[in-house]
C-alpha cells in the first residue's frame, strides 16, 4: 500500500481501540476496502487487462436492452388489462398503448433517480429518449420536473426537446390532414 503524505484534510487513521464508541468509520473513495471493491467489480465483469477469478464467468447484459424488455412489459400489462376489459377497437388499443408507455416511462426515470450516485445498473438515455419518442414525452416531462432528474444534463435536454418538437409536429400534422 502506498503512503499518503500527510495533509490537513486527511487526518492520521484512528486505530479502532482508539475510537470513541458508537463511531463508525466511513469509508472514503480513497480507502483501501473500496478501492479492493471496486478491483472486484472489475474482475466480475471482466475488464480487459485485469486478472480473472477462477470459475467467474464475466456476464455481459446490455442495459438498454434490458429496460427496453421492462418497457415492453409494462406497456404489453396495460395493453392486455384494456383488453380483458372488452374494449378492442383501435381507439382503446392506442390509448392503452399510450398508457402504457407513459407508465413504463415515469417507472424508469424513478428507478434512474433511485440509483444515480450508486453502484447500481443505469437506465441509459437512449432508452428513456426512447421511451419519449413513441409517446411518454408527458410522462418524461412530469417526472424530470416532480423527481428533478435530468433537468440540469444539457444534452439530455436538447435531445428530450428535440423529441417533443417532432412528437408536436407529428401530433398537428395528423389533426389538420
Amino acid at each position: 500500500m502506498r503512503k499518503r503524505p500527510p495533509h490537513v484534510n486527511h487526518p492520521p487513521p484512528v486505530s479502532a481501540r482508539e475510537r470513541p464508541p458508537g463511531r463508525g468509520v466511513a469509508l472514503s473513495s480513497r480507502s483501501v476496502t473500496s478501492r479492493r471493491v471496486r478491483a472486484g467489480f472489475r474482475r466480475q465483469l471482466g475488464r480487459p487487462g485485469l486478472p480473472r477469478q477462477p470459475g467467474v464467468r464475466p456476464q455481459f447484459v446490455n442495459p438498454a436492452a434490458l429496460f427496453a424488455v421492462v418497457a415492453g412489459a409494462i406497456v404489453a400489462v396495460v395493453v392486455a388489462a384494456i383488453f380483458s376489459f372488452g374494449q378492442r377497437d383501435f381507439l382503446a388499443l392506442g390509448l392503452a398503448t399510450l398508457g402504457g408507455v407513459n407508465l413504463a416511462t415515469f417507472v424508469l426515470y424513478a428507478y434512474d433517480k433511485a440509483v444515480a450516485g450508486r453502484a447500481r445498473v443505469r437506465v441509459p438515455e437512449v432508452v428513456l429518449h426512447g421511451l419519449a419518442l413513441f409517446g411518454g414525452t408527458v410522462a418524461a416531462y412530469l417526472s424530470q420536473r416532480l423527481l428533478r432528474h435530468k433537468t440540469i444534463k444539457r444534452p439530455f435536454q436538447r435531445v428530450f426537446l428535440g423529441n417533443a418538437v417532432i412528437q408536436a409536429s407529428v401530433g398537428i400534422w395528423l389533426l389538420l390532414r
